[in-house]
């Protein structure tokens, strides 16, 4: 497996993942991609640029990146529900990386979270601030009191790298 149990994603005296000051803290990078992507799907409005070609291809590719998430995100990097194969084990994770949610170990150890403070301060996710927390501020917002530490791993470097390029972290850091 990739991913070992890490409970420790929490410092010490931490506060709730909502702080009031947004200041410095979004990700640009997450932001822009998130923006350009959602820009993107409205272009579909414009006349121009309107096709049923187009619509197809954007259901399939929202059902497509939604099993994404699903099996990679949830089901393989932070429940380890299954095992599967190193090269496949690879194409989830650049799969992964496409959902512009981060990267998987990024993700495996803030769901881990959120399953141990569902619904409370401390859920890094947690839908009582606003719907726009709970949907998009979780991913794109850095909070250093409740940012994950990296899980402790045992393998693959790819997953790991691909955590860092997408969270600034260094991939050497423990």
């Amino acid at each position: 497996m990739v991913l070992e149990r890490d409970d420790r994603t929490i410092a010490p005296g931490a506060s709730s993942p909502v702080n009031s000051s947004w200041r410095g803290r979004i990700i640009p990078e997450v932001l822009i991609a998130v923006i350009v992507f959602h820009l993107g799907a409205l272009l579909a409005f414009v006349p121009y640029f309107f096709t049923w070609t187009g619509v197809v291809v954007a259901l399939v590719t929202a059902q497509f990146f939604g099993y994404v998430m699903s099996v990679g995100f949830h089901r393989y990097f932070a429940h380890r529900s299954f095992s599967c194969s190193k090269p496949f084990e690879h194409v989830l994770a650049v799969l992964c990386l496409l959902c512009v949610q981060r990267g998987p170990v990024w993700w495996a150890a803030t769901h881990r979270r959120h399953h141990h403070h569902a619904d409370t301060e401390l859920d890094p996710h947690n839908p009582r601030p606003s719907f726009l927390w709970a949907h998009l501020g979780w991913f794109i917002y850095r909070n250093d009191n409740t940012d994950p530490k990296w899980p402790r791993r045992s393998g693959w470097d790819l997953v790991l790298w691909s955590g860092a390029c997408s969270s600034g972290r260094s991939s050497s850091g423990t």
